[in-house]
C-alpha cells in the first residue's frame, strides 16, 4: 500500500509547479513581506501608519509594484531546478522595482520622507531574501521527498509464510526495516480462529 501510495505520488513529482503558481506565490509572499515591514514600522513609529489612505497607498503599490516587476523580469521562470545564485540578482532587481513603485505612491500622496526610504530599503532587502528563501526550501522539499520515494522504491516486498507467534514477531521486526516491507501474512490453514 506505501509503495503503491508513493509510486502514485511520484508521477506528480515530475511535474514542477507551473509559472502561474510560481507567480502567484511569488506575489503573495512579496506582500507578506510588505505586511511585515509595515507591521514592524508601526510597532515602533506609529504615527506614520494611522493614516488610512497611506496604508491603502502603500498595500496598492506594493502589490502592483510586484505583480509589474516579477512579470517585467519573468522571475516566475525560476523555479526549483532553476534556481542559482545569479537569479538573486534578478529577484533583488524585482524588489528594487516593487520598492520604486512603492515610492512613488508615497510621493503622490505626500509622504515621501527619510522613514518611507528606510522602510522602502527594509521592504527591498526582506523581500529578496524571502523570495531566495523559498526557492531554497523548495529544493530542499523536492530533493527530501525524491529521496525518500527513491527509498520507498528499493525496498523488498516480503510475504511472510504462516501465522503463528513467530511470523507475526517476524512481521513487526520487519516493519522498521529499510531494506524489506512486509506486504502481508499467509497460511495455508483454512479455519478461522
Amino acid at each position: 500500500m506505501n509503495i503503491r501510495f508513493s509510486k502514485n505520488l511520484d508521477k506528480f513529482s515530475a511535474k514542477f509547479l507551473n509559472r502561474t503558481q510560481v507567480f502567484l506565490m511569488d506575489w503573495v509572499v512579496s506582500g507578506l513581506g510588505t505586511i511585515g515591514v509595515a507591521i514592524i514600522s508601526f510597532l515602533l513609529d506609529q504615527d506614520m501608519f494611522w493614516d488610512r489612505g497611506f496604508v491603502l497607498v502603500w498595500g496598492i503599490s506594493a502589490a502592483i509594484g510586484a505583480a509589474l516587476m516579477f512579470w517585467l523580469l519573468k522571475t516566475y521562470i525560476i523555479i526549483i531546478r532553476h534556481f542559482s545564485f545569479k537569479d538573486t540578482a534578478r529577484f533583488g532587481l524585482a524588489a528594487i522595482g516593487k520598492s520604486c513603485v512603492m515610492a512613488l505612491g508615497a510621493l503622490i500622496y505626500g509622504k515621501f520622507n527619510g522613514a518611507v526610504v528606510a522602510l522602502l530599503i527594509v521592504d527591498t532587502l526582506l523581500t529578496t531574501l524571502i523570495l531566495c528563501f523559498i526557492r531554497l526550501v523548495m529544493i530542499y522539499v523536492y530533493d527530501a521527498y525524491k529521496s525518500k520515494v527513491r527509498e520507498l522504491e528499493r525496498r523488498d516486498r516480503v510475504l511472510i509464510y504462516g501465522t503463528n507467534d513467530k511470523a507475526v514477531a517476524t512481521a513487526s521486526r520487519l516493519r522498521g526495516s529499510k531494506r524489506y516491507e512486509v506486504v502481508g501474512l499467509i497460511s495455508n490453514r483454512t479455519e478461522i480462529e
